[in-house]
């Protein structure tokens, strides 16, 4: 019992350096086609050097949650588009604005 108890009292102390996260920030925003402004569904948004991306919704709209860096590329795929990549600050979380 004294060996469990032990064990327990090491296990509780050892969570909170577990549990402990890396800064993370959002982008965010809105991809809308450039001659009639209308939004964009299904456009895919990832990171060119990480495996991670998000797809934008019925309203055009994406949010990505990445790690925090100096900054990134998000590369913008479309289908009948030519594939676009813009180079993001993360120093903060940021909402663009983006047109195809």
């Amino acid at each position: 019992m004294k060996l469990f108890n032990t064990f327990l009292v090491l296990v509780l102390l050892e969570t909170p350096l577990l549990c402990q996260s890396v800064e993370r920030h959002t982008v965010s925003g809105y991809v809308r086609e450039v001659v009639s402004e209308e939004s964009l569904i299904g456009v895919n948004i990832y990171l060119s050097d990480h495996k991670n991306g998000t797809v934008t919704n019925n309203y055009g709209f994406y949010s990505l949650t990445i790690p925090s860096e100096d900054s990134v590329g998000l590369v913008f795929s479309y289908v009948g588009f030519a594939t676009e990549i813009i180079r993001v600050p993360l120093n903060k979380d940021l909402m663009l604005f983006s047109h195809f």
